[in-house]
């Protein structure tokens, strides 16, 4: 089996879950510790910086996004033969990994909206916003 057709199994909805809710723990665990990271106000708001330092702004815009794609990755480095049925060398595993990561957050709006339309609830993807109301 191709790489292409590893894609289509039930261990690409895992190792993009993985990917996805790995993302969200290090993003929490990082922001608690060095809350200087998270974004101060909106890029359209010109009355203040969005980001208190170059590094946040780095942390927002590029690793953030650079996340999943490692977590991915690292997935595609076990040999699991479930999550990648087929592909046998790690070299493949690791590429049809970090494929699985970059496609994670798309994946995951998907299944969100599929579990509204079935059940009605709604799935969030995390803290709300910067200044957004919290009860």
């Amino acid at each position: 089996m191709d790489p292409i057709q590893a894609l289509w199994n039930p261990g690409t909805l895992i190792v993009a879950m993985v990917a996805v809710i790995g993302t969200f723990f290090i993003r929490q665990i990082v922001e608690t510790i060095v809350p200087d990271l998270k974004k101060t106000s909106d890029e359209n708001d010109l009355t203040q910086a969005t980001y208190k330092t170059q590094f946040a702004r780095w942390w927002n815009k590029v690793i953030l996004h650079a996340l999943p794609v490692f977590i991915g990755g690292l997935c595609g480095l076990g040999h699991s033969v479930w999550l990648f049925p087929g592909v046998d060398t790690t070299g493949a595993r690791v590429m049809v990994g970090i494929v699985l990561g970059w496609f994670s957050t798309f994946l995951y709006k998907i299944i969100r909206k599929v579990v509204k339309q079935k059940t009605g609830v709604e799935i969030h993807e995390g803290p709300p916003p910067v200044g957004t109301p919290q009860d």
